[in-house]
């Protein structure tokens, strides 16, 4: 759900079935305790969509992450604990918020679909999340080649 939605941690841990049209495909995201704060809309892609209709039959709670029946509070330990199965060195779950916005970039996003994607006001924060990878750069230097 993380790479899908760019979203922060708390927000997903927050996110409640109410929140999501698993007709359309939205999220919205309410406001949060942020000055700038506002509600926004997000699309959801067909993938995470059908898992979430998946999810939703058998939910227990309101929350669309919960255990048990009740809302997840913390997802370090569990994250971690994934992190060492997969083999890879380190990583923290915000990480899986720039990986969505590298993927988003790299595939042709835009830096302004990928502010949006992250619900950044200002596109000085989304430079931050944006990593281009070796395949991204070839483009860009093939594209020289077309003048």
């Amino acid at each position: 759900m993380a790479i899908y939605l760019g979203a922060r941690k708390t927000h997903i841990l927050k996110l409640r079935w109410a929140d999501i049209d698993l007709v359309d495909g939205w999220v919205t995201w309410p406001k949060t305790n942020s000055k700038k704060s506002t509600p926004r809309r997000q699309k959801v892609d067909a993938a995470l969509l059908w898992w979430l209709r998946r999810q939703q039959k058998v939910a227990k709670s309101p929350y669309v992450i919960e255990f048990k029946g009740k809302p997840v509070k913390n997802v370090r330990r569990s994250f971690a604990g994934a992190i060492e199965r997969s083999g890879v060195d380190k990583g923290r779950i915000h990480d899986l918020r720039h990986t969505s916005a590298s993927w988003a970039y790299n595939n042709g996003a835009g830096l302004e679909g990928v502010k949006e994607h992250l619900g950044h006001k200002d596109p000085r924060s989304t430079l931050r999340y944006t990593h281009v990878n070796d395949d991204f750069l070839r483009n860009v230097s093939a594209t020289l080649r077309q003048h």
